[in-house]
């Protein structure tokens, strides 16, 4: 052998080992204070994978802490994370849990995958919903289960919940308001339209007077056609007792933007 060929062969091992070890090194980014389990619904058949952030403070205290139930968990968790701790760092916001149900998948069956938020936020039918929307069972999953687990496991204030979503689960959002009253008291919905709700809230008011929650919604390339806005303005004109309410246009924000801003602002208001 010669020495070129000699050189060559010691290259391609020096590559090979250091390479190797190289990519055995290489550690996954963690997010601090999360935890993370499953748990599965009889009613829907599928296995939820529930995220969680515990505040900084919570290994270090005996305090009870509000809980905000952060929907789209396999799109929104990581993002909500950061923007949930820098608001804690400047007094925005409370210190709270967030718990993020998800389904450890962000595809659809559609394109082979297990996410049903189509399924599980709709609900009613109408374009681009299955035939089997699921709101009031996913509801049901959400409170007796998800919600009596995290009461159970962590220190929680049971009177100060909120509810985020957007899009499809911003529909699950303001129909729990009307048809699911007393479980949350806050409210984020962003960047939904709004379909049937003008029935809804009309049924509700028929009903009573009162409705004893803070609501946020956002709106940008969604839930701007006329229909919406006259929701959102017969919805100021009830003058509810105990409801507090904010209806933000987010000019130029596109809808894969709102989420973050949505968030932000939604729980800047809803914990004022």
């Amino acid at each position: 052998m010669n020495r070129i060929s000699l050189a060559a062969c010691f290259l391609l091992f020096w590559v090979a080992l250091h390479g190797q070890s190289s990519a055995d090194s290489i550690k996954r980014v963690e997010i601090p204070n999360t935890e993370t389990f499953t748990l599965y619904s009889n009613a829907l058949e599928t296995e939820y994978h529930i995220k969680v952030l515990l505040p900084e403070s919570y290994a270090k205290s005996e305090k009870k802490y509000p809980v905000l139930y952060l929907l789209d968990g396999d799109h929104a968790f990581a993002m909500a994370t950061d923007i949930v701790t820098y608001m804690q760092y400047g007094n925005h916001i409370p210190e709270m849990i967030i718990v993020s149900p998800s389904y450890n998948d962000k595809n659809g069956p559609n394109d082979g995958g297990k996410n049903q938020r189509r399924r599980d936020f709709s609900p009613f039918k109408w374009d681009m919903v299955p035939s089997n929307p699921s709101a009031d069972k996913y509801f049901a999953f959400l409170k007796d289960t998800i919600i009596a687990y995290i009461d159970n496991k962590y220190r929680t204030k049971k009177d100060d919940r909120t509810l985020w979503g957007y899009s499809r689960s911003g529909l699950f959002i303001l129909w729990t308001l009307f048809e699911r009253p007393g479980v949350f008291s806050k409210f984020i919905a962003l960047d939904t339209g709004f379909h049937k709700f003008d029935e809804l809230e009309s049924n509700y008011h028929a009903k009573t007077d009162t409705l004893d929650a803070s609501l946020f919604i956002g709106y940008g390339s969604l839930g701007n056609s006329k229909k919406d806005i006259a929701f959102m303005e017969n919805l100021s004109k009830r003058n509810y007792k105990k409801l507090r309410y904010e209806f933000k246009a987010l000019q130029g924000e596109k809808h894969l933007m709102i989420p973050s801003t949505g968030l932000a602002l939604g729980l800047e208001f809803v914990h004022k």
